[in-house]
């Protein structure tokens, strides 16, 4: 059934008493039925049709609101599994620049700067502790791993020299 275009609850009853309908009045005019039996007749059977388009109408109404929530429903169903799908996208490729890059993503702890300068010894005292080389004490002391021509270098002992 084709949809109604014009709402029938603002539509008003024609007068069925004019010239215009005088062919619609004379098939119901005899002997039983009067020129005015004969509009409230013509009236009675528009009143029902228009009663029945209402109860139609407001069907069509109601299908046209169900299918436009629907419509909503679907619209948002898409954008949250298209949101999905990108958001599943863009931790894949997060995982594979994580994969990737490993130095550039190493955690760092919360904690303060370290107080103490952590002091290496030279390479020539590893090298003889490697070795299994006799490594004379001082060089492996705090004193002896100073460079020597630092102002706290042990045998001045002294800020200046």
């Amino acid at each position: 059934m084709p949809p109604i275009t014009t709402n029938p609850n603002l539509l008003e009853c024609p007068d069925y008493a004019s010239e215009t309908f005088a062919n619609a009045r004379a098939a119901f005019v005899n002997a039983n039925m009067t020129e005015e039996q004969a509009v409230a007749a013509l009236q009675g059977l528009w009143a029902a049709g228009n009663d029945a388009d209402k109860v139609l109408w407001q069907q069509q109404v109601d299908q046209e609101a169900l299918d436009a929530v629907e419509q909503v429903r679907l619209a948002e169903e898409a954008r949250n599994l298209r949101q999905a799908a990108a958001q599943l996208e863009e931790e894949a490729a997060r995982k594979e620049e994580v994969k990737r890059h490993r130095s550039k993503y190493i955690a760092i702890p919360m904690r303060d700067a370290p107080s103490i300068v952590p002091i290496f010894p030279s390479p020539y005292a590893v090298k003889r502790l490697e070795q299994g080389l006799y490594l004379e004490l001082t060089t492996s002391l705090t004193e002896g791993l100073r460079p020597p021509n630092s102002p706290w270098h042990h045998r001045t002992m002294t800020l200046w020299k």
